[in-house]
């Protein structure tokens, strides 16, 4: 690698990182009520009646930022994995394709990398949103099990690896890259399409557009990622939660025989209501850390 794709690398690096302590301060409370809505739908019938219980039982901070250790690991490593491979990505299907310059990718280009990134991203993801996710449901899952102890992140991840070993941390891997190749086709695809119109209709190159086209946009993106693939991500969270043994469609021939269709949709306003604010300040994020750096270093 040359200085100039040294420097692209650290770059897309340290951007990522800042998207990704953005985004957990500003999503983690959403992915919380997801999290509970799709492993407990019984105890978790609605988005009301789910905050309603976390506040009443582990207050609004505690409750709703349960799994904030794990949840800024597995975002801010996730995110600086995946913006340095897109980045990376970016460049080689712009050289497959004949052009000289990324800015000149097709949205489907975009999405074809950011698909490529997500298979390294989510070797980071997986055991890390593994830790999170069994911190969100704790007081759930102590209810069905006594023996269950409240415990903190680092304690948690001492027991997955005594009882489990590595590969334990690493339960629900296939349906994550399941749920997140496919997922950031339509996540680029969705950002960069809407950067496309948006640059259109308001007459500007794309990288001149301003804070709020750039959050819209991000907003559209996650939207479109959350949309595609949120019966894969109910399947997951399944796996990561209880713990279930069998394949991935004996688990969603379960959810299907006890809830129906819509049962692999359980949580997905949430995760949808999540993905306005907390995308959108991802992106603008990552857009305008990398901007301000290529432009005073």
């Amino acid at each position: 690698m040359d200085s100039s794709g040294s420097r692209e690398f650290l770059i897309d690096l340290f951007s990522g990182m800042c998207a990704g302590v953005v985004n957990v301060g500003v999503g983690l409370p959403m992915d919380t009520v997801k999290v509970k809505m799709q492993t407990f739908p019984q105890e978790n019938p609605t988005i009301v009646q789910t905050f309603y219980r976390v506040a009443r039982h582990d207050g609004l901070l505690r409750g709703l930022y349960a799994g904030m250790v794990p949840s800024l690991m597995a975002n801010v490593g996730e995110n600086a994995v995946l913006f340095v491979a897109y980045g990376q990505c970016q460049r080689l299907v712009a050289r497959a394709c004949g052009l000289h310059n990324i800015e000149d990718l097709h949205p489907v280009g975009n999405a074809v990398a950011g698909s490529c990134s997500a298979v390294f991203s989510a070797l980071w993801l997986c055991p890390t949103e593994h830790v999170k996710c069994q911190l969100q449901v704790l007081r759930e899952l102590k209810k069905k099990d006594p023996t269950i102890q409240m415990v903190g992140p680092f304690r948690l991840t001492r027991n997955i690896l005594r009882e489990e070993g590595v590969s334990g941390l690493f339960l629900g891997l296939r349906p994550t890259w399941t749920r997140e190749i496919p997922g950031y086709f339509c996540f680029f695809f969705g950002y960069e399409a809407s950067k496309t119109v948006l640059a259109y209709a308001l007459k500007t190159p794309k990288e001149d557009l301003g804070v709020i086209p750039t959050m819209l946009c991000g907003s559209m993106a996650g939207v479109c990622f959350w949309t595609g693939i949120f019966p894969i991500d109910s399947v997951k969270s399944r796996i990561q939660v209880m713990g279930k043994e069998g394949t991935m469609r004996e688990i969603a021939a379960g959810i299907y025989r006890k809830q129906g269709l819509l049962g692999f949709y359980r949580g997905w306003l949430p995760a949808v209501i999540r993905a306005f604010p907390a995308t959108a300040s991802l992106l603008a994020t990552y857009e305008f850390v990398s901007a301000y750096i290529h432009q005073h270093f």
